[in-house]
């Protein structure tokens, strides 16, 4: 449902779902959706140029994805790609 309002740019609309997954992600130990609700989070941050809580959660993405991912995973190396795109 997020995405729906995130390819409308309602980013706000759309962080408020995130929140609701994230809340219900670590409430049922669904670690493995983790770094994929932190990324779009931090992506809908960086849409508002909120640049501050969008390192954040691209911060946790990257960190929560190396716990069970191998280095040269395509996705942990597009959270690491969009974090050094605010974070050089």
């Amino acid at each position: 449902a997020s995405r729906v309002y995130y390819r409308q740019n309602n980013w706000t609309m759309s962080l408020e779902i995130l929140k609701k997954s994230l809340d219900f992600a670590l409430k049922q130990e669904q670690n493995s959706l983790l770094p994929e609700i932190y990324n779009a989070m931090g992506l809908s941050y960086a849409h508002q140029f909120d640049n501050c809580m969008a390192i954040h959660y691209f911060e946790l993405a990257v960190n929560t994805a190396k716990k069970t991912l191998p280095d040269d995973h395509p996705n942990l190396q597009r959270y690491r790609y969009q974090l050094q795109q605010l974070k050089p």
